[in-house]
């Protein structure tokens, strides 16, 4: 999570594809890791991407249930 951690302080200065790319790769991650959402870089990379997305006027909102084995919704 380290490394999601110091890509995502980057975010600020790329473009707003990129801040979705990364979003989608962290989200997946989690997907398959779901022990890493109590790691504690998780809120910080989740609150980077926000800010991020919120500086190019995009709204982010990502629902995880690692408990079910579906579809994940994400929304731009």
């Amino acid at each position: 999570m380290e490394y999601f951690y110091n890509e995502s302080r980057g975010l600020t200065k790329v473009s707003p594809d990129s801040i979705q790319r990364f979003a989608t790769k962290v989200e997946n991650y989690v997907t398959y890791y779901p022990e890493t959402k109590s790691d504690p870089y998780y809120p910080e990379i989740v609150d980077n991407i926000n800010d991020a997305a919120k500086l190019c006027g995009l709204t982010i909102h990502i629902t995880l249930n690692p408990e079910w084995e579906g579809e994940i919704e994400i929304n731009y």
